[in-house]
């Protein structure tokens, strides 16, 4: 009447479907008096388990062309086992995209629950907006202890077209003709993460021309605005509208260095103000001066 466990390690195909399967044992054993003896063959039904299924059950992204954003993503265990260990792995299909990190690690999933991740990516000048594929594999452990590895997971997201990274707008930009002025400007990070270390450098020609061409934000977050400024000078005799040019050199959130497009911002030179009607009467009064002393020395020659 006793009983003993014994153990077969077996391996299912990913195709096998999931229905009984006979298997055969046989016992061999020694009997009583120490003659080797076999029982069976017995026939038992081996049902494999489901495999192992992981979801996407939603994807979505910030990516932009020419700037960095993330792709985030639930996964969901949909058993029939909880895993162990788990680690979320991004493939990025296609050129001009750079996942900045890969794997996420997420522990423990049990069946039925459901994890979030997100990887920063960055997306360079060279790619198209619109839709791409990210592939998702998620590496865990069975019940076991074993290393297992999911199928590829696959999920559209949207590239956002690209767009100028800063938006400069003038705040005194009005030279007096023959004269020198500061002329400032608000700068407005666009990108979708923060920038450091922006060297702002400006450009003009004659009739322009600058006492100070460069200047500094330590930092500027995604939206955020800074004034910058600038010693602008006019030549006589050049009224009108001339730009000024600047663009930025700056480090990206990831630690790249990057020099923005140029900028052009319309500098207004105005005639010089020459006093008005007060210089007119202070004129006229030292003509009239003048003139009576004029006088007065004419008529003491006649006498």
């Amino acid at each position: 009447g006793a009983q003993r466990t014994v153990t077969f390690n077996a391996t299912a195909s990913n195709t096998t479907d999931v229905r009984s399967y006979p298997f055969r044992a046989a016992v061999s054993y020694d009997d009583p008096d120490g003659d080797p003896a076999r029982g069976g063959p017995f026939t038992i039904g081996i049902t494999p388990r489901p495999e192992q299924a992981f979801d996407v059950a939603s994807a979505d992204s910030t990516l932009r062309v020419g700037d960095e954003g993330n792709v985030t993503a639930t996964i969901v265990n949909e058993g029939p086992r909880d895993v162990r260990n788990a680690v979320v792995q991004l493939v990025a299909r296609g050129e001009n995209l750079e996942p900045q990190t890969t794997d996420v690690a997420i522990g423990t999933l049990r069946t039925g629950e459901a994890a979030n991740v997100s990887f920063p990516v960055e997306v360079t000048d060279g790619a198209t907006a619109g839709q791409r594929q990210f592939s998702f594999v998620v590496e865990y452990d069975n019940s076991n202890g074993d290393p297992r590895r999911s199928g590829a997971l696959d999920a559209r997201v949207d590239i956002a077209p690209g767009r100028d990274e800063f938006t400069v707008e003038p705040r005194n930009a009005t030279v007096d003709s023959g004269a020198s002025t500061t002329v400032t400007l608000d700068v407005t990070n666009d990108r979708d993460s923060a920038v450091r270390n922006i060297n702002a450098k400006a450009f003009v020609d004659a009739p322009l021309s600058l006492a100070s061409d460069e200047a500094y934000i330590a930092r500027l977050g995604p939206g955020e605005t800074k004034r910058i400024a600038f010693e602008v000078s006019a030549s006589g005799d050049s009224e009108g509208q001339y730009p000024l040019s600047v663009d930025f050199q700056y480090d990206t959130a990831d630690g790249d260095s990057a020099l923005s497009e140029t900028y052009d911002v319309p500098i207004e030179v105005t005639a010089a103000d020459d006093g008005g009607l007060l210089s007119s009467l202070s004129v006229m009064g030292g003509l009239a001066a003048l003139l009576v002393v004029l006088g007065v020395g004419w008529g003491w020659s006649r006498r």
